[in-house]
């Protein structure tokens, strides 16, 4: 519950937020409840969306669970349609970055353009566009979740080109924060 009301902090409160595998599903549960299934939230509920089934690979036997698991190297197809392009800027006119997997569970496919209707863009996805790997959210600075593990690619000469792109974002963010707030004796030390 922590890691929900972290990533719906972040979101309401303009914060850059990196959501690492289950961070990435702690960002999807929040806006799935805020924007799917909470009435209050102005943007009414949708009947159809369990809370419980957004999130899929955790229930049931091995076998079951052993076909939502990513494991190993494979390819993040990027979206040429999209209208969050913080990571598509990276990459320029590449199609596709290899990154590694190594996730059990997984954002439900059928869920994924119920949540891209409400903003929440998966502009990375599998080979075969069923799978979304990452979300960028419209209108926010930075507001990321990945289903991949970019810590396992950071040794040199490859790294996540992404994921240091994300890392400058938020020095900038930051040092702009301190100098608007130069008084401010936490952000300062």
């Amino acid at each position: 519950e922590g890691s929900v009301v972290a990533a719906k902090w972040a979101r309401t409160m303009g914060i850059l937020y990196l959501g690492i595998c289950s961070g990435m599903h702690a960002a999807v549960v929040e806006y799935t409840e805020s924007f799917l299934i909470n009435p209050e939230s102005g943007q009414g509920g949708d009947p159809g969306v369990r809370l419980e089934s957004v999130i899929i690979g955790t229930e049931g036997p091995r076998q079951a669970r052993t076909e939502t698991s990513q494991f190993g190297d494979r390819a993040v197809v990027l979206q040429k349609e999209c209208s969050a392009p913080q990571v598509r800027s990276v990459y320029g006119d590449e199609s596709f970055f290899i990154e590694r997997f190594a996730c059990h569970r997984e954002v439900n496919p059928d869920y994924l353009a119920k949540l891209e209707a409400k903003c929440l863009e998966f502009v990375g996805k599998d080979s075969t566009g069923k799978h979304g790997d990452i979300f960028e959210l419209k209108g926010h600075p930075r507001y990321v979740g990945v289903q991949l593990r970019p810590d396992f690619m950071m040794r040199a000469p490859a790294r996540s080109e992404w994921l240091v792109d994300f890392v400058r974002a938020a020095a900038k963010h930051y040092k702009d924060v301190i100098e608007e707030d130069s008084n401010n004796k936490y952000l300062t030390r």
